[in-house]
């Protein structure tokens, strides 16, 4: 075989190779696109400490989008979430939900006359020291893991359900 024929014929090889593995990479691409919207995953990642142990900065984490789709957040349940003129989805931990009744007395934060945590920074035009707070329907106090060091629902207030992205899933 000439040396001309042998590169022709390995230039083509070569190149069936290639258009193989674009075909194959970009349908794996496409299949995790699939499967990714069908078991309605999304994934963020984290920024900042406020969350720390339990998530870590620039930790990438996984979101269930359809979590809440025939349930509601519940006590404990970390949330992902964005507000309407927010940059970046926020995660936190739901700590009151609707029926709850939230209070900042004394340096405390109050939840169903329990004493919670030292209520540290707040901001006194939302939450005025001493009242009570019901939590209204599709409403969320949540909190940071780090809660002397987040902002939370302390500071911007309560999350609405049409804010929330879907349940943060744990390790």
């Amino acid at each position: 075989m000439k040396a001309s024929t042998r590169h022709v014929l390995l230039i083509t090889v070569l190149a069936f190779l290639f258009v193989v593995i674009i075909v194959f990479n970009s349908s794996l691409f496409i299949n995790s696109d699939y499967i990714n919207e069908q078991s309605n995953i999304t994934s963020f990642q984290i920024s900042g400490i406020s969350m720390e142990p339990e998530f870590i900065h620039n930790e990438a984490i996984d979101v269930d989008k359809s979590a809440y789709t025939q349930s509601l957040p519940k006590l404990g349940d970390v949330i992902a979430f964005q507000f309407e003129n927010s940059k970046d989805p926020i995660i936190k931990r739901v700590v009151a939900t609707t029926g709850d009744i939230v209070k900042i007395e004394d340096g405390w934060l109050w939840i169903n006359q329990e004493k919670k945590i030292p209520s540290g920074r707040f901001n006194n035009k939302i939450w005025i020291e001493g009242e009570s707070y019901t939590i209204k329907q599709d409403k969320y106090f949540v909190l940071s893991d780090n809660s002397s060091i987040g902002e939370d629902s302390r500071i911007w207030g309560l999350v609405s359900k049409k804010d929330v992205i879907g349940k943060v899933l744990t390790r």
